[in-house]
């Protein structure tokens, strides 16, 4: 490990868990994506081990589209701090995006759900990935991949769930939990009272109100048809807007 004079970093605990690391760096603001690659660039090249400067550069590279180069960066800044759940996250989705290596990702991703397990993001990117498994086993028609598909959606459920307790504001991951419990369950109620919630978080989110909006109408036509019961007293998406914002 190295000391990087200058930088305000006055030990060599890296912590990865936010923008500037844990180590109180006073990282410049950009005005565009050029002048972000030649600061990360330069950056890396003098302090090659830094899991900050490389998880950026690595950021930075991905936006532009150079997925093999973030790859190369994101994997640096795992060795550089094999504790940082942000970077594991990012590997294990960027491996899974360039080769469906199923295996590869979701080791990654248990790796970042371990170091992490407070930070919502990182779960919910697990439960996320979780989920994209059981729908691909759907769209190939595997028959005998349905039980794995089964239990694709169980730990996406419960990890979603782990992202919920760690950040009961976390609106995305209260509305994907909801469809997944309307999913998973056909929980009405349930998966009501989180809409409900991700609303209340962010009421003038207009995704999260059309998530809602969506599945209002899903379930009203479900009853319409005789599919499903839906409870009269079900919460319009008016009344939880007014609600939230009492």
């Amino acid at each position: 490990m190295y000391l990087a004079a200058g930088l305000g970093i006055g030990n060599a605990d890296f912590g990865g868990e936010s923008s500037g690391g844990g180590l109180g760096l006073n990282l410049p603001e950009f005005d565009g994506d050029g002048d972000a690659e030649e600061f990360y660039g330069r950056m890396v090249n003098e302090f090659p081990c830094h899991p900050v400067f490389l998880r950026n550069y690595a950021q930075v590279l991905q936006s532009k589209g150079d997925l093999h180069g973030a790859e190369d960066y994101y994997y640096r800044a795992t060795l550089a701090d094999p504790e940082d759940g942000e970077s594991l996250a990012q590997y294990a989705k960027i491996a899974w995006e360039l080769y469906h290596d199923k295996e590869r990702a979701l080791s990654y991703y248990e790796r970042a759900a371990l170091a992490a397990a407070n930070n919502s993001h990182v779960l919910a990117a697990y439960a996320g990935f979780l989920w994209e498994l059981e729908d691909k086993n759907v769209t190939d028609g595997v028959q005998e991949n349905h039980l794995q598909a089964k239990q694709d959606l169980k730990g996406a459920e419960e990890y979603y769930s782990l992202a919920i307790l760690t950040d009961p504001m976390d609106s995305e991951a209260l509305v994907v939990y909801a469809k997944l419990v309307w999913q998973l369950h056909h929980d009405h109620d349930k998966a009501s009272s989180y809409y409900e919630r991700a609303i209340q978080a962010t009421p003038t989110d207009s995704h999260i109100l059309a998530a809602y909006a969506s599945f209002l109408w899903e379930t009203e036509n479900d009853d319409e048809n005789g599919s499903d019961s839906v409870l009269p007293n079900t919460v319009s998406l008016q009344e939880a807007i007014s609600s939230s914002s009492a």
